[in-house]
């Protein structure tokens, strides 16, 4: 039995590169549509833009920081608005406690 995504309504964290970019094309190409959550703004903007460009889902970039409880959880709400729900979360993002913050 074939599972289909299409439709599907995805939150992904740290979708600005790396497997959760990789993650949010392909579902958007399967037909899902993914908002994904990351710090790195011209990265997350330009997978979102490429993802729903090709379609035939779409991808919404909002900035948000994993490590500020409040941020994220404003994002998330965010993101189940403009998706009008959810379906499935890949928490993609890591925190790296000491270290310095790569864009």
């Amino acid at each position: 039995m074939a599972v289909s995504i299409s439709g599907k309504r995805v939150i992904i964290t740290g979708g600005a590169r790396g497997i959760a970019a990789t993650t949010a094309k392909v579902l958007a190409r399967e037909g899902a549509n993914v908002v994904t959550l990351d710090i790195n703004d011209d990265a997350g903007l330009a997978v979102a833009n490429e993802a729903t460009i090709a379609g035939p889902g779409w991808v919404r970039y909002f900035h948000a920081d994993v490590s500020n409880r409040a941020e994220i959880f404003d994002a998330i709400d965010q993101g189940v608005d403009i998706l009008g729900g959810l379906d499935a979360i890949c928490c993609v993002a890591g925190v790296e406690r000491g270290g310095q913050q790569r864009p």
